[in-house]
């Protein structure tokens, strides 16, 4: 069967002939027999036929007309230079869409089960898996314990919650009460992990961002950042 069929044969015609193997077997003992597969060329009768219906057709399709791999109908068109037509695209989507649509609930589905309790016996059988009134997960942090976030602030687990706190907040809280709106707590040393009270000040987040902003520097600095940043993008725009 190999040495009659193989050369010429499609691969899923192939494995159909020979059911028992998969194609790796098949390929690997014709390998060793120094069977070699044909490249599949194309008569002319075959090549108008490619051409005639390839726009509207699905390679699949062509493949099992012409017994040959739509791989092969792919490239014998990329080498003709022929594509798929927008309509085909189109219709291909209006089937998937179908397709999908035939699995969905509609609009307005009820769900059998809606308004029904569970069974007893249910209950009885899946008592094992529910989560046990309070239960506290594997993963949890205990009460006092600090991580430390992305942005380099020290986050604290305070007893009774399940969320953890900015330290900074919690210690200036302790002390001064919940800041006002618009007010933020900063670090007089710059640095985020030292939140003893001394280190900490309260400011405003207008005076926050113009701190942070390029209105912190002298005004000769300002004009020399803004010509600095005028070249850079004239250099930019040369480049491009």
């Amino acid at each position: 069967m190999l040495r009659n069929n193989y050369a010429a044969m499609s691969k899923s015609a192939i494995c159909q002939l020979i059911h028992t193997h998969s194609y790796g077997s098949i390929k690997t003992r014709a390998r060793l027999m120094g069977i070699k597969r044909d490249k599949c060329s194309f008569s002319e009768q075959e090549i108008e036929y490619i051409k005639a219906n390839y726009a509207m057709t699905k390679n699949s399709g062509l493949a099992e007309v012409l017994n040959c791999d739509s791989i092969k109908i792919f490239r014998k068109a990329s080498n003709l230079g022929l594509k798929k037509d927008k309509q085909f695209f189109m219709d291909m989507g209006n089937e998937i869409t179908q397709k999908g649509q035939a699995t969905r609930f509609p609009k307005g589905h009820i769900p059998a089960n809606k308004g029904k309790k569970m069974s007893e016996e249910t209950k009885t059988k899946m008592t094992h898996t529910f989560f046990q009134k309070g239960h506290i997960p594997h993963n949890a942090l205990p009460d006092w314990a600090e991580v430390v976030d992305k942005e380099g602030y020290i986050m604290i687990k305070l007893p009774g919650t399940r969320k953890v706190t900015f330290k900074h907040w919690w210690i200036w809280e302790q002390a001064n009460g919940k800041p006002s709106k618009g007010y933020n707590i900063q670090f007089r040393d710059g640095n985020r992990k030292n939140c003893a009270l001394e280190n900490l000040y309260l400011i405003s987040r207008k005076e926050q961002i113009h701190q942070n902003t390029i209105m912190r520097y002298p005004v000769e600095v300002r004009v020399a950042i803004h010509r600095i940043n005028k070249i850079n993008k004239l250099i930019q725009g040369k480049n491009e």
